[in-house]
């Protein structure tokens, strides 16, 4: 997390494939704010995308 951090990656995505959810955090200020908490059924806007990404693929729902 800290050195994606560091080399000011832009967002990052922690998937947790078993509880199934989907932490998205994006950098502000050279450090990691959390954008939000994601279920299976959500879908979120990636700043780095440019457009929304439903996880119900990801998760197979």
């Amino acid at each position: 997390f800290k050195l994606y951090e560091r080399f000011a990656v832009y967002e990052y995505w922690m998937i947790d494939p078993i509880e199934q959810y989907v932490e998205v955090y994006h950098l502000q200020d050279a450090a990691y704010i959390l954008q939000g908490v994601y279920g299976p059924d959500d879908t979120f806007e990636s700043r780095i995308l440019h457009k929304p990404v439903a996880l119900q693929p990801i998760f197979g729902a």
